[in-house]
């Protein structure tokens, strides 16, 4: 599958001068636009990338005495582990002999946690990270950031393989033991790291033209010998690696150094972002104008499913303000000006014997932003999905299309100690659902399809994020009545429901049900489950929610 080209829409500029208008100030009390790699995120060095930026001890942060705060925290990694919140870090790094369970960890933006587990090996360190609040880490600090939106600060990070709480078939509620990886389990180099550059093509990070002339590559990792070319890795392994021979394919420690990428006309380096596959299904991140998801089911157990949301910025612009006092958040908010619309799309079918789905997502790719001001924040985009098929014949197509004009500002988080969120006021609709809705079947047939795209700025990386958030959800619902009903009353039954609102709070980044799949993953180390009032909604805001039916004379009969 190709990957699809990202146009240049969106990056929070929280560490460029020159994407913001008046250039940069700074002061010990706010931060606007300013920060320590004011240019782009390509003047973060290779390390802070890939691991996210490190922090500094400094007069305009107190941190709580706990905390282990490693300065150089990017250069002392050396691998992720394919679950995720394992890390391999030089035993000799700076802050790296305090090390211990139950203290913080803060070596990056990203690679903070309480430590559950510490193992020597060697000259290295495997340090597994668990869930810890702002307030953990910070004792006093004082924000207050805003900026435009680049697209050249954008960085993707994919979830390794084994990451846990990604998706959930409610159906079968024992299939979460499923998504949680074996105890023990542990693979370095599996997460992938991507920027967008300025032609709006996904770039592997850190990857560089060693020999442009294929080569007669061996069979590796249980690929057979082809002709690839070789470039060198972006995987999260910081040893060095060997350079590749006279012929181009490498000496001894080629297949762990390297990885092989098709020359053909139609490959990408990208193309591991593509899909990724949960539960069957493949979720394909979609940041041509905006947010959103591709989300396709190949005809599986007589049952097939398509759909997209997309959540389109107009000249998008992003605030930040934090209040931490004595250890206590007085304020803590994330703003976001320029949301413009809304677009989504399903379709589903029947082929003979089928099995209905209903499953839930926790999409596990983000598409970061770091602020790297006082303190290493990133500003993140996670996204969320449902999908739902309600289908009763065994031969049905059904499908809808619906379009939505939105302006307005959502802002979510904790202003002077209290729960606050701002909905956009004004929106608009370019397309019923229920006035594009088509099809065919002997049966009553419906289709729900959910999404959420979440902004949180906080620290942490994939499911561990924590800071505020304001997310903008939607459900919509579509039901075909029978073919059968047009033979006897001249039409057939159409309704959909849309419903759209701001979830805003403060805490984790992922779901609930996610986070209590994590939790169980972490009660492999004997970790403390995660507090039932931590990373819940503060509040909900509704936006718009609207029932339509055609012909107009069935509404409030059965479909």
């Amino acid at each position: 599958m190709q990957v699809p080209k990202l146009l240049p829409w969106i990056g929070v500029a929280a560490l460029v001068c020159a994407g913001l208008s008046g250039g940069c100030k700074r002061s010990a009390q706010s931060t606007d636009g300013a920060a320590k790699t004011a240019g782009s995120q390509q003047n973060l060095s290779q390390a802070e990338r890939l691991y996210g930026v490190s922090p500094t001890l400094n007069k305009e942060v107190e941190y709580q005495p706990d905390v282990i705060v490693m300065e150089h925290g990017a250069e002392a990694i050396r691998a992720q582990s394919s679950d995720g919140f394992t890390w391999t870090i030089d035993a000799a790094a700076q802050g790296a002999s305090q090390i211990a369970v139950d203290k913080i960890l803060f070596a990056t933006g990203r690679v903070v946690g309480r430590v559950l587990k510490v193992e020597r090996k060697g000259s290295e360190l495997d340090v597994t990270l668990g869930p810890m609040e702002l307030t953990d880490v910070i004792k006093e600090a004082h924000i207050n950031y805003s900026g435009t939106l680049d697209p050249a600060n954008m960085l993707v990070y994919v979830a390794p393989p084994d990451y846990p709480g990604t998706y959930l078939d409610r159906d079968a509620p024992d299939s979460k033991e499923a998504n949680i990886p074996h105890p023990g389990h542990f693979e370095k180099a599996r997460i992938k790291v991507y920027a967008l550059s300025r032609d709006g093509e996904l770039r592997p990070l850190g990857t560089e033209q060693r020999h442009t002339a294929p080569c007669v590559a061996p069979a590796a990792d249980g690929m057979p010998a082809q002709r690839y070319a070789m470039i060198k890795t972006a995987y999260f392994d910081a040893r060095p690696v060997s350079d590749t021979n006279e012929s181009g394919c490498g000496g001894s420690g080629f297949t762990r150094d390297f990885r092989y990428v098709n020359t053909g006309a139609n490959s990408s380096t990208a193309a591991d972002i593509a899909a990724v596959l949960l539960g069957g299904f493949s979720i394909v991140p979609d940041v041509r104008n905006g947010l959103g998801a591709n989300i396709h089911y190949p005809l599986t157990n007589g049952m097939r499913f398509d759909a997209h949301a997309r959540l389109r910025l107009d000249n998008p612009r992003f605030r930040f303000r934090l209040d931490i006092t004595r250890g206590g958040v007085n304020t803590a908010t994330v703003e976001l000006q320029g949301v413009g619309g809304l677009d989504v799309g399903i379709e589903g079918g029947t082929s003979g014997d089928f099995k209905n789905v209903d499953r839930v997502f926790a999409i596990p790719v983000d598409i970061s932003f770091p602020l790297a001001a006082v303190l290493p924040f990133s500003a993140t985009f996670h996204q969320s999905a449902l999908v739902q098929t309600l289908f009763a014949a065994k031969q049905a197509v059904i499908r809808a299309n619906g379009e939505y004009k939105i302006g307005g500002t959502v802002m979510g988080g904790i202003v002077n100690g209290k729960a606050t969120g701002e909905a956009p006021l004004v929106i608009e609709v370019s397309q019923n659902l229920a006035n594009s809705l088509s099809g065919v079947s002997l049966g009553v047939n419906g289709l729900v399809l959910g999404y959420g795209g979440k902004l949180i700025v906080g620290l942490g990386g994939l499911g561990l994020v924590v800071g505020p958030y304001a997310s903008i959800n939607t459900s919509v619902g579509i039901t075909r009545g029978s073919d059968a009903q047009t033979s006897l009353v001249g039409y057939t039954c159409r309704s959909a429901i849309f419903d759209l609102s701001l979830k805003y709070g403060l805490g984790w980044a992922i779901p609930t049900w996610s986070a209590n799949i994590v939790s169980a993953f972490f009660s492999i180390f004997h970790a403390k489950p995660i507090k039932a009032d931590y990373g819940i909604e503060l509040g909900t805001i509704p936006i718009k929610s609207q029932k339509d039916s055609v012909p107009p004379s069935c509404e409030d009969k059965p479909a």
